[in-house]
């Protein structure tokens, strides 16, 4: 008995919803509303351009020490002849 009222409540709610649905029936050709569009457009900056979001006032910055570019591998190399007819 309590799962056929469960039931019928989830019922009633979905053809509520439903019916809330249709009749709150929106303009499919009107955009729909932003709720935080700064951070949806967020302003770009040039590579050399200063910008004010960093201490030193420039956007393109430095790496950090040890860091290794993306798709690159570093190179275990010395200046000896094995490591010159290796990396041959």
């Amino acid at each position: 008995m309590a799962r056929m009222v469960l039931n019928f409540v989830l019922l009633l709610t979905l053809v509520g919803v439903l019916g809330l649905h249709v009749f709150a029936g929106r303009d499919l050709t009107q955009r729909n509303v932003e709720s935080m569009p700064e951070m949806v457009y967020s302003p770009a900056f040039d590579s050399y351009e200063p910008n004010p979001n960093f201490s030193d006032g420039k956007t393109l910055q430095i790496p950090e020490a040890g860091t290794i570019a993306h798709g690159r591998l570093p190179q275990h190399y010395t200046s000896s002849f094995e490591d010159f007819s290796r990396a041959g």
